[in-house]
């Protein structure tokens, strides 16, 4: 199966509060620029990506298409608002790709909130993609892992470890998978479902998980996420 094109949709519509009440944590300034841009820089440069489509919050549109410049950015192909919950931005995504996107093309979906991009991890999940259909990168456990009662905190049992892995970004679709699951759910269900790997599965459809090959897999949610980053950033990107 043959795909002509590998699009990105970048996930950066949110709030973020629970890092910082005042600044979306993907505006945050790290050696010189936005977290955003160290994800931007990269998928602008990778060979195998040909489009970007950049979703984000509507307040800072004018801050994200000044970062974006794209007589400097060619594979920027557009920069549009989101802001209605994670599966309802990509879906508005989907639509923008449309025009092109062919029915076999690849299409990604990468969060914001994910700085260290593995570029061995996306080349392999844009492969997974093509031969299963979907594919996510993902973090494989290799601590002890216990599941707990909730109320007691107390172990119940140990979980085996081959059984879990931590999703990662990206994740993706055949675009006309993706138009097909993302167009026929409702609102509703867009806002139940946060995840692609959610909605595959309840389309019933087998999605191909890709361990991370470069990367570890570090979601800024909170203040120590950043600092983190911030500690790490400089060294992962020289």
């Amino acid at each position: 199966m043959n795909t002509e094109k590998n699009i990105v949709l970048l996930l950066m519509a949110g709030k973020g509060t629970r890092c910082d009440k005042n600044l979306p944590k993907q505006f945050f300034i790290v050696n010189g620029k936005p977290v955003f841009m160290y994800i931007v820089d990269v998928l602008n440069s990778m060979d195998s990506i040909d489009d970007i489509i950049i979703i984000t919050n509507p307040d800072y549109l004018d801050y994200t298409k000044e970062c974006c410049d794209t007589k400097i950015y060619r594979k920027v192909y557009s920069i549009i608002t989101g802001g209605n919950g994670r599966s309802n931005d990509i879906a508005k995504g989907i639509l923008e790709a449309k025009e092109i996107a062919n029915d076999n093309d690849v299409i990604m979906m990468y969060d914001a909130t994910h700085p260290l991009v593995d570029e061995r991890g996306i080349d392999d999940v844009i492969s997974a993609i093509k031969e299963y259909g979907a594919a996510t990168l993902a973090e494989y456990q290799y601590d002890t892992l216990y599941s707990i009662d909730p109320e007691t905190q107390q172990v119940v049992e140990v979980v085996p470890r081959e059984k879990i892995i931590a999703g990662a970004s990206p994740e993706g679709f055949l675009y006309k998978t993706a138009y097909d699951i993302f167009t026929q759910s409702s609102p509703e269900v867009l806002n139940t479902m946060t995840s692609a790997g959610a909605l595959a599965k309840a389309f019933k459809l087998k999605m191909k998980a890709v361990p991370m090959q470069e990367a570890m897999n570090l979601k800024i949610t909170y203040k120590l996420d950043m600092e983190i980053f911030k500690k790490i950033a400089k060294s992962y990107y020289e």
